[in-house]
């Protein structure tokens, strides 16, 4: 039984967020986030001249609130290694990665 009031949104329904661009801090370098709900199986991640798709698994929705989740491919100096992420849609946007049930790090845009 589900703990939270997350709902998920299935495939055959487009996400009410609009398409976003997230430029988050790592260490002294950023990395951009693009997310379009116009492709719901996949996000955008660059830093500097790369680019990488990660799957997305799942995208639920809380009021106004969008939380997507996947699986993140291992890219230096992102990450080292393979990562459960939740990117955070809300008032306060953030990407969380998990190892084994371990946060791993909690990234935040630059400008918050």
């Amino acid at each position: 039984m589900p703990t939270d009031d997350w709902q998920r949104i299935y495939e055959d329904e487009r996400p009410s967020f609009a398409k976003q661009s997230i430029t988050f801090s790592l260490v002294a370098q950023t990395y951009d986030v693009v997310i379009d709900p116009s492709n719901p199986n996949a996000m955008v991640v660059r830093w500097a001249f790369h680019k990488w798709i990660w799957p997305i698994e799942l995208v639920e929705r809380k009021d106004k609130h969008h939380r997507i989740s996947g699986m993140a491919v291992p890219n230096e100096p992102i990450l080292k290694d393979h990562a459960w992420f939740e990117l955070w849609l809300d008032a306060s946007p953030k990407i969380v990665y998990w190892g084994d049930r371990v946060v791993i790090r909690t990234d935040y845009p630059t400008d918050a």
